[in-house]
């Protein structure tokens, strides 16, 4: 039997030989560490696992452990990593038992120590701005001024790419307020830092309500765009009505970006603001009825100061539970999940000279410039991304994937890869196995997706078929026979094999981006077949920006049209433009119609008021939106979750004609939040296409070598508590576009509506 020992590290030695060599050994030893690391930077709570610099330690771990010769060599070896660490960790053969002593955890007097332990409300990394949250109980805070108290959200901007942006807010201060306000915004791009704008050079002190702007010019490889709000110290300010604004650089006109729950008019009043983080330790966000620069409430930041133990949520982990497991290659670990630990330190403490040498040694054999060239950086970031999404991708129940599986596969590509650009394509085929339609994969600074030609493609009827063109020698209706030499089926079966998608809807709207996507001014050669029957070769370049072809072609409106009377009586109103202050200007009208067609085909433009004016009985769905809590390894354990809803109020007018949506397979993530009160509140009949079947607020990580990561880190459910992941909202009309609709210029969806708008 093993018994528990306490590992003191007296010495740490390395060898640091690369072994680029593949084998079933070294590639079962990289699997054993990274359940191992999982384990340990998620789930153990030291100082010293806060301390460590875990990129390094997933590359520098990577080339030692697939070094060992055997399972007694892999055993020292992974002591010798985690131990400076988690000096409390058994690593041990699992054809031997072990038994865990809690003794050694104990200190001689705990009356000064209190017991640490991780939560994680799903996960956080770093001080991203959003609705995760990760921290260890029992930590101090510490009783001083207070610095920000920060409420903000993101969105990625690939479409933006080059714009200028401008971010607008209304805010005023309480009198006698020590703090200050501020707007803020933070770029996030390739391995470059991005910009990082803040208002201390004109701080908000007014007491009364002013409006104020910060504006910026988003990088050519910007991929998000973080922004919001700032209570500077101490005190109290209140804000509303945040707009967000991007302007193409060779265009004098500001154009409007959709922000969800903008105005907090749908909002409870005492509680903190929907779809936006709002945490900050020593601040409390709520929602106010009591004063608002436009409508009727606005949100209020002011501090408050908060006890020692400050726990996320009630459940944690308690000093003696720990995590069993194996963890391949013949080996078992003990994990504690629980330490007692004061202002000092955690118990029981690693000796200072250890650990430094431990640090001093990942830095000494991990180099400064990491690149995706390097094969110890790829297994690095295959360790890293696997256990993200092992402990907190919330929809593993629902998808069908083999993960243990998908680790040894992408190990072995990232083996065979010989660049950061195929590493870049081993973790999309990573991702993609998620089924997640917010799935996606960056490299900072690439120049191999920047350009597109000025076209767009769909598949209508088995046939790809070009759907807007600014090229002479290509017609909206043209098929597509051949792509560089290959028919369309086998150019686009390898991209679709790099798109995370959880249903076909969206797979294929993401294909008609990638498949069109290269560097500048590179080829792109079709074979056409006209309308006419005649076949002839077209050679595209790739000349229009990423920002450019995000607005002009893949996310342009179906219709330039906000709300429109169609015929007599017969409105349409196109979500993915109007604005609420739009509809509130047309309600009278719209109050006067037989029907109404609300086109969703696209992205609501903080629209989703116009909800409370269709609702005929009271929203009781309030735990749609769930955020797990995570104290357990390997999503065990996991029945507790936060929960959220929209909890939407009648309003008046209540339009009661015949309601109509218009929906697709590119409605994702806040659409479908708008549609899924469509649906269980049965509202409207719902013509076209299932919805993407992805919901629930982004999550991103970076990875050594300049990758950026991005998923869905929330679980959301229709609000009869079923199935929403890979389901979607489906229509209860379903429409197929035909290729001789796209080439007469017909919408067959809207067309589809309008008859049924017409009907008794």
């Amino acid at each position: 039997m093993i018994r528990f020992i306490l590992f003191i590290v007296t010495g740490v030695c390395f060898s640091g030989i690369s072994v680029l060599a593949q084998t079933p050994q070294a590639l079962e030893h990289l699997k054993t560490f990274t359940r191992l690391y999982g384990y340990v930077r998620y789930f153990h709570p030291s100082n010293e696992a806060i301390e460590v610099d875990w990129e390094q330690l997933a590359i520098y771990g990577a080339q030692q452990v697939r070094q060992a010769p055997d399972q007694e060599a892999l055993q020292d070896t992974l002591r010798a990593l985690f131990g400076p660490i988690a000096p409390t960790l058994i690593i041990y053969p699992s054809a031997e038992s072990a038994e865990f002593i809690r003794d050694p955890l104990i200190p001689t007097d705990t009356n000064s120590y209190r017991t640490v332990a991780w939560q994680h409300l799903g996960v956080r990394f770093g001080e991203q701005s959003n609705i995760y949250q990760s921290k260890r109980t029992g930590q101090p805070v510490k009783q001083t001024s207070p610095s920000y108290g920060t409420m903000g959200n993101s969105m990625e901007v690939i479409q933006y790419r080059g714009n200028d942006v401008k971010f607008v807010a209304s805010i005023k201060m309480a009198a006698g307020a020590e703090g200050s306000g501020q707007l803020w915004l933070r770029e996030e791009r390739g391995a470059q830092r991005g910009f990082a704008l803040n208002m201390d050079d004109r701080p908000i002190t007014d007491t009364a309500w002013q409006t104020y702007e910060i504006t910026a010019t988003l990088a050519p490889d910007a991929t998000s765009l973080g922004f919001g709000c700032s209570l500077q110290g101490a005190g109290k300010l209140w804000v509303d009505d945040f707009q967000l604004y991007t302007k193409n650089p060779h265009h004098d006109t500001w154009k409007p970006v959709p922000l969800a729950n903008a105005d907090f008019e749908e909002d409870d009043p005492t509680r903190p603001p929907k779809n936006w983080f709002a945490r900050s330790r020593e601040y409390t966000f709520e929602v106010t009825d009591s004063l608002s620069a436009q409508g009727s409430q606005s949100v209020q930041i002011f501090t408050e100061n908060l006890s020692q133990n400050d726990l996320l949520f009630s459940e944690y982990s308690k000093v003696g539970d720990v995590y069993q497991h194996e963890i391949g290659s013949g080996l078992s670990c003990i994990v504690p999940l629980a330490l007692y630990g004061n202002e000092e330190h955690t118990f029981p403490p690693v000796n200072e000279n250890t650990f430094n040498t431990f640090i001093r040694t990942l830095a000494d054999n991990v180099p400064v410039r990491l690149t995706g060239d390097d094969l110890d950086v790829r297994l690095g970031g295959i360790i890293m991304s696997w256990n993200v999404f092992q402990h907190f991708y919330p929809y593993f129940d629902v998808i069908s994937v083999d993960w243990e599986q998908a680790l040894t596969d992408a190990f072995q590509e990232a083996y065979q890869d010989s660049s950061a650009t195929d590493f870049l394509h081993t973790l999309r085929v990573l991702t993609a196995k998620l089924e997640d339609g917010h799935g996606r994969v960056y490299l900072g600074g690439s120049h191999t997706e920047t350009h597109f030609p000025p076209v767009l493609w769909e598949w209508v009827e088995d046939e790809l078929i070009i759907t807007m063109s600014d090229q002479e020698e290509l017609q909206v209706g043209d098929i597509i026979t051949h792509i560089q030499g290959q028919s369309p089926e086998a150019y686009f079966a390898p991209l679709y094999e790099t798109i995370s998608a959880a249903t076909s809807g969206w797979r294929n709207f993401r294909a008609k981006e990638v498949s069109l996507a290269g560097p500048f001014n590179s080829n792109l050669s079709l074979q056409i077949q006209t309308v006419t029957g005649s076949t002839h070769q077209v050679d595209l370049k790739r000349d229009v920006p990423a920002h450019n072809f995000y607005s002009d072609y893949l996310m342009k409106s179906t219709h330039d049209s906000t709300v429109q009377e169609l015929e007599s009586g017969i409105y349409y109103v196109n979500i993915d433009r109007v604005s609420m202050g739009e509809i509130r200007e047309r309600m009278e009208v719209l109050q006067q119609a037989k029907s109404i067609i609300f086109d969703l085909r696209g992205y609501p433009n903080s629209n989703h008021e116009i909800i409370s004016h269709l609702l005929t009985t009271p929203d009781t769905s309030t735990a749609w939106m769930q955020v797990p809590h995570v104290i357990y390894p390997d999503q065990q354990h996991r029945e507790k979750y936060e929960q959220y809803g929209w909890q939407m109020q009648l309003k008046e007018p209540n339009l009661d004609a015949k309601i109509i949506f218009i929906i697709d397979g590119r409605a994702i993530s806040y659409a479908e939040s708008f549609m899924g009160f469509i649906e269980h509140y049965n509202l409207a009949t719902i013509v076209g296409q299932p919805t993407a079947g992805t919901n629930g607020n982004v999550n991103s990580f970076s990875l050594p070598g300049g990758y950026y990561v991005y998923w869905t880190g929330m679980k959301v459910l229709k609000h009869d508590d079923s199935q929403h992941h890979g389901v979607g909202i489906l229509p209860d009309v379903y429409v197929e576009k035909t290729i001789a609709g796209v080439r007469a210029g017909r919408d067959e969806f809207l067309e589809k509506a309008m008859e049924l708008a017409r009907s008794e």
